[in-house]
């Protein structure tokens, strides 16, 4: 193996989520870089969201520059795929996992351009192992959720806007077809008078968002988005409401009920599908909401323990998750394993991972001939003006 004292590392994302999820990591890592995709539009809300402070700065590149970062760092770190991550040969990348929803995207073959991904337990490792090696070592935003300081921070921040004679009640809707937020936030808005409302904007939402973003947001006592820790959010909060949104696994893991509501029973556009835990182990995750009309019902029995028992909260949990105390310090080894050459790419991973180059490479220029398609089509359409 190689000398794996001061890789150079660089983590690669586009919105504050990520980078939330990087944080305790990069603190670790002496030269560490934050290298932010710039997606133009703010998606994520980057134009206001700084990620944290990272010992070796902060680099941001157009969507056309990522491709060079090959070479640059001896490891880069992700969460997803970022551009031109089909053209990294020279540097190694390490991913790690950011939630559990929506098993058909997150336990899909791209995750073969990983050398290594860092996992938050046994069932994500089943998962991704067939395509890229894994390591659980637990999710680092949960061990700096158990720092009673951390707590502490969240009330300041949004808990001082909350009455403290009312429970809380969280929504956080997921975006796109699969979101609740047209269809259930004005039933969740009307328990306004009973208990604090925060609405969490989901970080795809939040760059287009008004009040149709995720409903009709008027009612809420606080909005939140992109750069808000939903950890934080769960640590002043009583019950989180929510649809198919990853948020539901961060509640099981903090301990707080859930509602579901059952706002899609199966978009063929989606990722969530008839395997993820979300869908195929709905009745263990929470309380359901079928309709607007159930939704203050299904609250109340929440908060009064009457959604899935301990025990089985309890096994979902042991399944899930390691315990998370020390992630940060596992995810730091992984990061300088694979730096110092650890973690070979096996046979069978290295085909799929040619077969998603060619699939990425094919589609880019498929991508480049619409744009010169493009350019001709209205080149020539002046010319006919002329």
């Amino acid at each position: 193996m190689k000398d794996r004292e001061h890789p150079r590392v660089g983590f690669v994302g586009w919105n504050p989520f990520q980078f939330l999820h990087f944080e305790s990591v990069i603190s670790r890592l002496p030269g560490a870089v934050c290298v932010i995709e710039d997606h133009k539009a703010g998606r994520g809300g980057f134009r206001e969201v700084m990620p944290p402070s990272a010992p070796g700065g902060v680099l941001r590149l157009d969507r056309s520059d990522m491709r060079t970062l090959d070479g640059r760092f001896d490891v880069l770190v992700c969460q997803t795929p970022f551009t031109g991550i089909e053209e990294i040969r020279s540097s190694r990348i390490a991913m790690m996992q950011y939630g559990y929803a929506k098993e058909a995207h997150n336990f899909a073959p791209w995750r073969a351009f990983g050398d290594v991904c860092m996992t938050f337990g046994a069932h994500a490792t089943r998962g991704i192992s067939p395509f890229c090696e894994c390591v659980a070592t637990g999710n680092p935003r949960y061990e700096t959720a158990a720092d009673p300081a951390f707590r502490s921070e969240a009330w300041k921040r949004h808990g001082t806007s909350l009455d403290p004679a009312k429970k809380t009640i969280l929504y956080a809707p997921t975006w796109g077809s699969l979101s609740s937020g047209g269809a259930f936030s004005k039933a969740v808005a009307r328990l306004a008078a009973d208990f604090n409302l925060i609405l969490k904007v989901h970080h795809n939402t939040e760059a287009g968002f008004s009040g149709s973003a995720a409903g009709d947001a008027e009612g809420y006592h606080l909005i939140r988005g992109a750069g808000d820790d939903i950890m934080a959010l769960l640590a002043v909060s009583d019950v989180l409401v929510t649809d198919y949104s990853g948020a539901i696994f961060d509640a099981l893991h903090a301990g707080v009920p859930v509602v579901l509501l059952d706002s899609d029973e199966g978009s063929e556009e989606s990722k969530s599908d008839v395997h993820s835990l979300e869908r195929c182990r709905r009745d263990s995750l929470g309380v359901r909401a079928g309709s607007p009309e159930e939704v203050a019902g299904a609250v109340r029995m929440a908060l009064a323990g009457g959604g899935p028992g301990a025990g089985v909260l309890e096994g979902l949990r042991r399944e899930l998750f390691v315990d998370p105390a020390g992630a940060a310090d596992r995810s730091v080894e992984v990061i300088l394993n694979l730096a110092a050459g650890a973690y070979p790419l096996n046979q069978t991973r290295s085909y799929v991972r040619a077969e998603m180059r060619a699939l990425y490479q094919a589609r880019n220029d498929f991508r480049k001939l619409r744009i010169v398609r493009r350019f001709f089509r209205k080149f020539l359409g002046r010319g006919a003006q002329g």
